[in-house]
């Protein structure tokens, strides 16, 4: 459930603090150096459904 009028992409998110309003943020880093080669910010916390996304985008990167 969304109710930010000033950022409607943000989500509401459990922290210890409670329930804020942000982004939750996925990254992807090769193994053996920790490079990032692909991330991104979502307004959710549910980061499963974007797993081929972050494939892709970490794909097209390596192309890069």
């Amino acid at each position: 459930m969304k109710s930010n009028i000033t950022d409607n992409e943000s989500g509401k998110i459990q922290s210890s603090h409670g329930v804020i309003q942000g982004y939750s943020g996925i990254a992807v880093a090769d193994s053996k150096n920790q490079i990032i080669v692909a991330a991104n910010t979502y307004g959710t916390v549910a980061e499963g459904k974007f797993f081929s996304e972050m494939f892709e985008k970490t794909e097209q990167n390596m192309k890069a």
